[in-house]
């Protein structure tokens, strides 16, 4: 299908990343958990999603390890600065944290990203 996208966002530890990806063209989410801590299994799993991709992460301690290894590979990635990543307001009912928690990372891509050194 021309003109879809697929949108990624992770949410990066040392240790660990959770994953998730919106196919723009499907409505599809899909997420993954990578338990190692490295970043090839990431930037494979993002290279095999429907292109073009667009990803995303917050900066942190972590690096632009992910950052240099999926631009090498070919997927468009963005480390957003912390400051920039939108914040929820506090909400009266409970919320499928699950999902708050997939839509946050997803709508970095409406902030600035930071630059990679």
């Amino acid at each position: 299908m021309t003109g879809t996208m697929t949108w990624a966002a992770m949410d990066v530890h040392a240790r660990s990343v959770h994953a998730a990806a919106l196919d723009l063209g499907t409505g599809e989410i899909s997420r993954r958990r990578f338990g190692s801590g490295r970043v090839e299994p990431v930037v494979e799993w993002l290279a095999a999603l429907p292109r073009p991709v667009h990803a995303c992460y917050e900066a942190g301690p972590t690096g632009f390890g992910l950052y240099r290894a999926a631009a090498a590979a070919g997927v468009r990635c963005e480390v957003i600065a912390p400051s920039e990543t939108p914040r929820m307001q506090a909400h009266k009912k409970p919320l499928n944290i699950a999902n708050v928690a997939c839509a946050r990372e997803l709508s970095c891509f409406l902030w600035a990203a930071a630059t990679a050194p």
